[in-house]
């Protein structure tokens, strides 16, 4: 079954996430657009129905190319967070839990280019979430950690590769593929792509790894990672050419 819903003022979108803002039960949509101050909640009901409401703290315009929703300050209510191409910032909107937000929590990304998009998860294991954001264009990813209250700080590089084809192109997924309790980051480079792996070491510190130098994977759209076969390691998954590509993680990663 397929339901659809209007928005009241028409803008174009660009991303969305779901997530309960309003700490009803149900899943609601938040939405940023290329012609949009801010962003609109798309409050979720029981039956499936959405009510637009457009938060009124509001204070930029957003080309987002990326958007999330976590709780970044630990108060376990959901937060808002974006990656502003337009200013070269992470904005986050903490949120109270009944659908309103405090004003925003800028962090610069760093340098000229604008980040392309970011992904969250712990990776020094303080309990607070930290966000690499990808800026390929640079051959190089920054993370940056989390300071408890919707800012990030302290950057450190991953260093990708500068001498691949199509190195813009660069796409990004998060699994402990070594068994050994640490988040390690895959990316997926280039088009074709080349696998990438920074094995973490629960301190955010990070060692890479060239999977292998071929080139195994065109034109990505996705990637992400499982357990595909049941035996205990997370594999490797990627959408291309309308197929997908599956890399079976052995359990000899080191």
């Amino acid at each position: 079954m397929q339901i659809e819903f209007w928005l009241v003022v028409s803008f174009d979108t660009r991303q969305m996430v779901a997530a309960d803002v309003n700490g009803d039960g149900y899943k609601d949509i938040v939405v940023t657009s290329t012609n949009l101050d801010g962003f609109v909640v798309c409050y979720g009901n029981a039956d499936g129905t959405f009510i637009e409401r457009t938060p009124s703290n509001n204070q930029s315009i957003y080309i987002s190319s990326s958007i999330h929703s976590h709780d970044f300050n630990n108060d376990n209510f959901v937060d808002i967070a974006f990656v502003n191409i337009f200013n070269n910032t992470i904005d986050v909107f903490l949120g109270y839990g009944n659908g309103s937000f405090q004003a925003k929590k800028t962090s610069r990304t760093g340098g000229v280019l604008a980040p392309e998009s970011m992904t969250v998860g712990d990776f020094n294991e303080d309990g607070i979430l930290d966000v690499i954001v990808m800026r390929p264009a640079v051959s190089a990813l920054n993370l940056m950690f989390g300071y408890a209250d919707g800012s990030f700080g302290n950057t450190t590089k991953l260093i990708l590769l500068s001498d691949v084809d199509g190195f813009l192109r660069c796409l990004i997924t998060l699994a402990d593929l070594n068994k050994d309790g640490h988040l390690d980051v895959v990316v997926c480079q280039g088009d074709p792509c080349i696998i990438i792996i920074f094995y973490g070491d629960g301190n955010g510190s990070f060692e890479r790894h060239i999977m292998s130098s071929t080139k195994i994977f065109n034109d990505d759209s996705a990637i992400d990672s499982g357990d595909l076969n049941g035996d205990g390691y997370p594999d490797i998954i990627s959408s291309f050419n309308y197929t997908w590509g599956i890399l079976f993680n052995t359990g000899q990663c080191n």
